[in-house]
C-alpha cells in the first residue's frame, strides 16, 4: 500500500485535543492504517490575518488502499466532523489536514496535487514531518525531508526565482528589501542550494534545489504576491 504523509493543524477551539482526536479518526478510516504521529508544536499564523490565534501543528504517516482523490475526500470529511468550514483560504480553522505526499506520486490528476506545492519551506509542516519521515525522499526535489528541513535555515542566503513573469523578480526584491537575501534567477545545482526557490510553472523535477514554492502558471498577480510573501515569512521571519 502507498505510504502517505499528512500535515495537521488547528487554531480554533481546543486545538491540542482536536489534533489528537483527528489522528485517531484518520486511523479508523476504511482502507487507512495510521503509522506514526509526530509531536505537536505551536506556530504563528502565516499568510492570513495577523490577529489569528497561534496554530498547533503536527504530522502523521499512514498507509492506504484508497486512491488519492478518495483519500482526500475522506480527510475532508474528518475535517468537517471537527467543525471545519471552508471559506477563505487563509482563515482560522478548527482543523486542517493536508495531503503532503502520496508515495512517490508527482501529479495533479483528479484535482489532487502531490507533492504539496507549499510544503518544503514551511517550518510548521517540515519540523513535524522530518521527525517522523525524515528519510523520505521528496519526489520532485530528490532530497530527504530531513535535509530539506535543515536547508530552510542552512542553505545559501538566496531567493531564486526560476521562471514566470519578469515582474515576479521585482516583486521578490520588493518583498525582501535591501537587508534581505540576494534574489537570483538561477542556481548552480552542484553548489549549496538557495534557502528558497520559487517556480511559476507546473510542478516538475528540480534537481539540486532546496525548499521550493511552486505557484500556478495562471495564478493572478494578487495570489502570487500572497503566496510569495507568505513563503518569505516562513524562511526569513520579519521579511515579506
Amino acid at each position: 500500500m502507498p505510504q502517505c504523509l499528512l500535515a495537521l493543524g488547528a487554531n480554533l477551539g481546543d486545538a491540542l485535543s482536536t489534533l489528537m482526536q483527528s489522528a485517531k479518526a484518520i486511523g479508523v478510516l476504511p482502507g487507512v492504517r495510521l503509522q506514526r504521529v509526530s509531536r505537536l508544536i505551536e506556530s504563528a499564523p502565516v499568510g492570513g490575518p495577523a490577529d489569528q490565534p497561534r496554530f498547533t501543528n503536527g504530522a502523521a504517516t499512514i498507509e492506504t488502499e484508497l486512491p488519492p482523490h478518495e483519500l482526500l475526500h475522506a480527510l475532508h470529511e474528518v475535517e468537517q466532523r471537527f467543525g471545519r468550514q471552508r471559506r477563505d483560504r487563509w482563515e482560522a480553522r478548527t482543523l486542517d489536514i493536508d495531503l503532503l505526499l502520496y508515495g512517490d506520486r508527482a501529479s495533479s490528476e483528479n484535482g489532487v496535487q502531490t507533492p504539496h506545492p507549499r510544503m518544503t519551506f514551511r517550518p510548521f509542516v517540515m519540523i513535524p514531518a522530518a521527525e517522523i519521515a525524515g528519510e523520505t525522499t521528496h519526489p520532485l526535489l530528490g532530497r530527504p525531508l530531513g535535509e530539506l528541513d535543515q536547508l530552510r535555515a542552512a542553505g545559501a542566503n538566496k531567493l531564486a526565482v526560476l521562471g514566470g513573469p519578469s515582474w515576479l523578480v521585482e516583486l521578490a526584491r520588493g518583498c525582501v528589501g535591501a537587508n534581505g537575501p540576494e534574489v537570483v534567477t538561477n542556481f548552480d545545482p552542484d553548489a549549496l542550494p538557495p534557502r528558497l526557490s520559487v517556480i511559476n510553472d507546473n510542478p516538475a523535477p528540480l534537481i539540486g534545489a532546496g525548499p521550493t514554492l511552486w505557484t500556478p502558471e495562471d495564478a493572478p498577480h494578487d495570489a502570487l504576491r500572497q503566496d510569495l510573501t507568505a513563503a518569505i515569512q516562513c524562511v526569513w521571519p520579519g521579511l515579506g
